[in-house]
């Protein structure tokens, strides 16, 4: 148990006070019904239980974890977001947030460490290595960009989409979507991250990183889970990449390759669709991402006129993100001022991108064209990097742009006229899109096919 505090005296005082002067009201004023009487017994024992109920609070951690962790949270207002991002969740007149913002974002991630044997700015709790690697990650995709160019990056994705596609030419041939697309972000970001030039590297094995790192991801969320035999399949597979150069954790290639892949493989394939399947202005918006695409310039990228009101690759591209951005939910641990036992938090982006106060009654659909005129309420709201004082170093161009360039790849080279969705155990007939966000998590879509017409 903790000291009673002087404010609890002074409280467990002015109850007594309280219940002595009820008393005296009742025999000044000659009160004796037999309901004036229950109601004072009513109100003593009222007072009684709040007395105990506040030092208890006070007092004893467990009982105040207990009834802080009832308050409601709406984790997908963009204020409150904010404040679980940079973790003042929970300040007060009294305190503080007692982990540093590097422990309360670190501590979540410590499944991942477990899982992948890395240490990078997500995982670490120590300030002065959290620094160094968002400096290092945003050198190595300054360098990429300097030396390479985003032409020379676009001809790298053509040509790797074209290698995929050009294994099934006849009609009725079908590939695994999401093959193709973890495929194709998986050696974008080993581009990104490592400078191995992805067309020299060998598909089964890539196929074969991206599956253990999505079974390391979903079998990390399992309190106690054992992830021993998954990372060692996973090592090996790096290692015929020739991607895995040490043992040591901090230089691990994926610290920056599971980043550089999160950013980009929720987003991408269901951009592909909403883009490819399922809009009206399929062909409009098709035009803008081929023009990108074979011309991956500024211009290209935030005025070019699609055609339908003026929707830009850059519009499409938020929308993705708005829709379905890359991290679902942001998690914080946080430890209140004078708390004893951390609780964990997280800010809801997907629901506060989707918010219908903010983002209007269509906040549901995928409406590119939203992003010609925004509110200030939406340009707040939209946080698919994460807030300050966290943000991810992709956020201001990169992760955009190359999101884009994926997306204006496979636009180019995949016509609903030539291809259709489908099945895997239903080849025959096109998959029902339905007309509700499509689903945002990590193992959907795992049966969708392309089947050339």
């Amino acid at each position: 148990m903790a000291a009673i505090h002087k404010q609890d005296v002074l409280f467990l005082l002015f109850i007594t006070l309280s219940a002595i002067s009820w008393l005296h009201f009742r025999r000044k004023l000659d009160l004796d019904a037999p309901q004036i009487i229950i109601m004072g017994y009513v109100l003593t024992i009222a007072w009684s239980f709040l007395a105990c109920l506040i030092v208890l609070f006070r007092c004893e951690p467990n009982i105040r974890h207990w009834i802080i962790m009832r308050r409601t949270i709406d984790s997908s207002d963009p204020v409150i977001c904010k404040k679980i991002l940079d973790g003042t969740i929970f300040d007060s007149p009294l305190g503080r947030n007692q982990f540093t913002l590097t422990e309360s974002r670190a501590r979540p991630n410590q499944r991942l460490v477990r899982a992948f044997g890395i240490d990078n700015g997500f995982t670490t709790t120590e300030e002065t290595w959290a620094s160094k690697f968002k400096s290092k990650a945003s050198d190595k995709l300054r360098k990429q960009q300097s030396s390479m160019g985003w032409e020379y990056m676009s001809g790298t994705a053509n040509d790797l989409i074209l290698r995929r596609l050009q294994a099934i030419p006849t009609h009725g041939d079908h590939i695994s979507l999401n093959a193709l697309i973890q495929s194709l972000t998986l050696l974008s970001s080993i581009e990104l991250v490592s400078f191995h030039d992805p067309r020299q590297m060998d598909d089964d094995v890539i196929l074969d990183i991206a599956s253990c790192i999505n079974e390391l991801w979903v079998h990390s969320k399992q309190v106690q889970a054992d992830c021993t035999q998954g990372l060692q399949r996973l090592d090996q597979a790096l290692n015929q990449a020739q991607l895995d150069d040490s043992h040591d954790p901090r230089k691990n290639a994926l610290n920056y390759l599971l980043p550089a892949c999160e950013t980009l493989w929720r987003v991408v394939p269901r951009c592909f669709i909403e883009v490819n399947f399922r809009s009206t202005a399929e062909s409009a918006w098709r035009n803008t991402l081929t023009a990108f695409a074979r011309n991956p310039l500024d211009s290209e990228f935030g005025e070019v006129d699609s055609g339908e009101a003026g929707v830009t690759v850059n519009f499409l591209v938020n929308e993705a993100l708005r829709l379905y951005p890359p991290t679902r939910r942001i998690y914080r641990e946080i430890l209140p001022a004078s708390e004893t036992i951390a609780k964990v938090v997280a800010a809801d982006i997907e629901a506060c991108h989707r918010r219908t106060s903010i983002w209007g009654p269509d906040s549901d659909r995928f409406s590119p064209s939203r992003w010609i005129d925004t509110t200030e309420e939406m340009r707040l709201a939209f946080m698919p990097f994460g807030s300050k004082p966290f943000v991810c170093p992709a956020k201001p161009e990169f992760g955009p742009r190359m999101i884009g360039l994926l997306m204006a790849n496979l636009a180019r080279n995949i016509s609903p006229r030539e291809w259709r969705l489908a099945s895997s155990d239903d080849l025959e007939h096109d998959i029902d899109l339905g007309d509700t966000p499509l689903d945002s998590a990590r193992t959907a879509y795992g049966g969708v096919v392309l089947v050339r017409r």
